[in-house]
């Protein structure tokens, strides 16, 4: 395996020293002259920065490796040459402890310190220190790996070439030590956290026994935010659509950051002006962290059983489903405030597209809608009769809503008393159906009294008024034919 990831490293180390460059360096003599080559990248997950700049998204899965190269070939002078790396003096990077690894090779294969030793008489050291100042010799407790199990983040290293004797180098002698970066994000300047200013290079000996100067390289924090207001508008009729100028903004309305699978990534709510923020670097915003750079993102509104809706392009659609974002370099490149660090940046093979669904995760708008629907009415009413059918009280007619509650009510009738209710009688309380119901209350006369029914006696005067209507003719025609 060590073998394996030696030969990856030489296969692009001569892209890589470009970042620092190829030194010559003669010696005092003109016998000896010997030549070394000295490089630094940082690595990331989406991006490669062999001539610029990385992206760092602070996932939970993310790793940004910086690879250091260093390599001697030809003649040799007995003495000792060293190469420093350190990280930035404010310290907002680190080396991120139990990460340092050194490997070392001859030629395009990974030989041990011992074998190197015994071939060439080059000792190789490594030294590390966790203030910035004092340096400790750590190539002996380098496991067999070369990894250094150190339990503190350190600041910075060096390696050193210890040439025991004159030396030809046929082949180059290399190594290259390796390490995860820490970011102390609490430490970075608003600028930075907005994405807008780099963070400070890391520093590389450009030449042995140099000091350590900053490299070219940055790493450029990227917080993309997801955004967006939500307002309420009642609609008049289900085929209605929305208008943005005529809803209005809606407090405290549930919405969830999601993954493609559903499960939360962070939930916030909408504040007093119907707006809701996901963001790492802003002020009274919820925060989110993702496990990488290439998981699908949506936006979910709990519209409560109104309907959804977005707004695009000032029209407004129906959505189905939840809003989908892509990723989250598709939403950090459809932000302005990314151009730069994502000009500087050398994509790697998957991440050089751009989902243009990263363009809904900024100021979206969504408004939810329900509609008034106009209540159906119905009707109940209340008959009183005798046990032949006579009304015995003026009917009492109630209407309401469908499915709200009605009650009638059973009256007193002088000379009459309740029997039962009409088999086809509606119950005496319930709710208001579709149709229409009747409610029918049956008495009966008490015995020794002799009252005419008081509303049902219109149907006997009736009767009463045609007889004497039928009286008063007979007699009008036989006085008139007296008259004659």
């Amino acid at each position: 395996m060590k073998g394996e990831c030696f030969v990856k490293k030489i296969m692009i180390t001569t892209i890589f020293v470009l970042s620092l460059g190829f030194m010559t360096l003669f010696n005092t003599t003109s016998v000896f002259a010997g030549g070394s080559s000295h490089g630094a990248v940082i690595e990331g997950i989406e991006t490669s920065a062999e001539y610029g700049h990385v992206l760092d998204y602070n996932n939970t899965n993310e790793v940004l490796e910086r690879i250091n190269y260093i390599s001697y070939i030809r003649d040799w002078n007995a003495g000792s040459y060293k190469f420093y790396t350190m990280s930035p003096d404010n310290g907002t990077q680190l080396i991120k402890k139990g990460t340092l690894r050194l490997e070392t090779g001859v030629g395009n294969t990974a030989t041990s310190l011992a074998d190197i030793y015994s071939a060439y008489g080059v000792n190789i050291k490594l030294y590390v220190t966790s203030d910035g100042t004092t340096f400790s010799e750590v190539t002996g407790e380098l496991d067999a790996k070369g990894y250094y199990a150190n339990d503190v983040d350190l600041k910075g290293y060096y390696v050193e070439y210890e040439m025991t004797r004159d030396t030809i180098l046929d082949l180059s002698v290399a190594l290259y030590v390796t390490h995860e970066i820490r970011i102390d994000y609490d430490k970075l300047t608003p600028a930075q956290k907005a994405g807008t200013e780099g963070l400070a290079q890391w520093l590389d000996s450009k030449s042995a026994n140099a000091a350590a100067t900053p490299n070219y390289q940055r790493i450029f924090i990227v917080n993309p935010e997801i955004s967006g207001t939500v307002k309420y508008q009642q609609l008049a009729d289900q085929a209605d659509m929305p208008v943005w100028d005529q809803a209005t903004v809606i407090a405290d309305v549930p919405v969830d950051l999601l993954r493609a699978d559903g499960s939360i990534i962070a939930s916030t709510k909408t504040d007093a002006n119907g707006r809701f923020v996901f963001s790492n670097q802003l002020d009274n915003a919820t925060g989110f962290n993702l496990a990488n750079s290439s998981e699908q993102l949506y936006i979910s509104i709990d519209g409560q059983g109104m309907k959804e809706w977005q707004v695009v392009a000032g029209t407004s659609v129906v959505l189905t489903d939840d809003l989908a974002l892509g990723t989250i370099i598709d939403v950090s490149k459809s932000q302005t405030d990314f151009d730069f660090a994502m000009s500087k940046t050398d994509w790697k093979s998957g991440y050089t597209n751009h989902d243009l669904k990263g363009e809904n995760a900024l100021g979206s708008q969504f408004i939810l809608t329900n509609f008034e629907k106009a209540q159906d009415v119905s009707t109940v009413t209340a008959h009183y009769l005798d046990e032949s059918g006579n009304i015995l009280a003026d009917a009492k007619k109630m209407s309401g809503p469908v499915n709200a509650a009605y009650q009638t009510e059973k009256l007193d009738i002088d000379g009459y008393e309740f029997k039962m209710m009409d088999p086809l009688s509606a119950a005496v309380s319930g709710t208001f159906k579709q149709n229409h119901q009747d409610v029918i209350y049956i008495y009966t006369k008490v015995p020794g009294t002799n009252v005419l029914p008081e509303t049902g006696s219109g149907y006997v005067e009736g009767v009463l008024g045609g007889m004497l209507f039928l009286i008063s003719g007979s007699a009008y025609v036989i006085i008139n034919s007296k008259r004659k």
